[in-house]
């Protein structure tokens, strides 16, 4: 079952993104629990963000969160999915089609974003596809 987050699921949610953030391929990153923390916040209370949930027997399983950010040269607004996990069949996809849909009634958003590690498994972003995103651009990174 998928279903809006709430500021109940607040604690669940920074301890399923502190789970996932540990198999970073950024490699030498030190996760900062508090903007964890601060972002899942956003997430969850912003009126222009978005938080859903993914719950198996009452119990939080999995969210899809993202937040509204502005387009560094353009008009209106990005949607950057921050952190995307589902331990549901199935939930994960409908989790992302729940959030296209949300932004489709936001005119302010012209875009949605979703990048990858390209290690995770491909079938994430078969799904993505799935939902309409389409791979456009590589992402290249200098961690120091």
């Amino acid at each position: 079952m998928i279903r809006k987050a709430t500021a109940a699921d607040i604690p669940r949610l920074v301890e399923l993104a502190l789970k996932a953030l540990q198999s970073d391929a950024s490699g030498n990153l030190v996760v900062d629990e508090s903007k964890v923390r601060m972002c899942i916040e956003d997430c969850v209370t912003g009126l222009n963000n978005f938080c859903w949930v993914s719950e198996q027997n009452g119990e939080v399983s999995g969210s899809l969160g993202a937040m509204t950010i502005d387009l560094t040269f353009h008009e209106r607004k990005q949607l950057q999915v921050l952190g995307w996990y589902s331990a549901v069949p199935g939930d994960g996809f409908r989790m992302m089609r729940e959030m296209v849909k949300w932004a489709a009634t936001k005119p302010m958003i012209r875009q949605i974003c979703f990048s990858m590690d390209t290690h995770f498994d491909k079938r994430i972003g078969d799904l993505a596809a799935r939902a309409g995103f389409k791979e456009t651009l590589p992402t290249f990174m200098l961690t120091r």
